[in-house]
């Protein structure tokens, strides 16, 4: 019962931690492009949806779901705003890997499938956002990104605290460590050695 209890607050508080994550970066948007956010609500919504059909547990699923509002809401504000721009071929790559998960979703009946094909699709989302940030660590807010990785960690506690099966645990975990990488990259100090050699400190 205890845990039962704790793994409840963990839920919730990780829902809460992340929208305040959210709050504080989409405070600090200088030039944000609308075709990005789309591809990336697009993302949370395959993901959040095929998680909640996954483990079909309302304390687990409260951060994806607080996810998925928090990026459509900010796909709306930033399309609001007016700022458009050409996706990029990785993004629009990403995008297609991303219907893939409906695919296979729909194929193999198997929400479990999905889902973690979507965490493959996440690292791969990813990789722009570390090198961006690893040659110009300006680029993004650290703090946001240690209070996303905080959420997950959170999660990743409830859904020890409610363990049913591992597969609940690939997707917190697996943003813990990706959110964690930004915001490491995002604090560094680099050491430039010559063009094709940086040392981070």
């Amino acid at each position: 019962m205890q845990y039962h209890t704790i793994g409840i607050a963990l839920g919730i508080s990780a829902a809460i931690v992340q929208l305040i994550a959210y709050a504080i970066y989409n405070k600090d948007l200088a030039t944000p492009n609308a075709a990005s956010w789309f591809l990336w609500a697009v993302g949370s919504l395959v993901e959040g949806l095929s998680y909640v059909e996954m483990t079909g547990d309302w304390v687990k699923n409260l951060l994806p779901i607080s996810c998925c509002f928090a990026c459509v809401g900010t796909f709306v504000y930033v399309a609001a705003k007016g700022k458009f721009g050409w996706p990029s071929l990785w993004e629009v790559f990403i995008i297609l890997l991303d219907l893939g998960a409906l695919w296979v979703w729909y194929h193999w009946r198997s929400a479990t499938y999905a889902n973690l094909w979507m965490q493959v699709t996440a690292i791969m989302s990813f990789i722009p956002v570390l090198r961006d940030v690893f040659y110009d660590s300006e680029k993004e807010n650290r703090l946001s990104w240690y209070i996303w990785a905080l959420a997950y960690a959170m999660l990743s506690a409830a859904v020890v605290c409610r363990y049913e099966k591992w597969e609940d645990l690939v997707y917190p975990v697996n943003f813990c460590f990706l959110h964690l990488g930004v915001a490491f990259l995002a604090g560094k100090r680099v050491l430039v050695v010559s063009e094709k050699m940086k040392i981070i400190l």
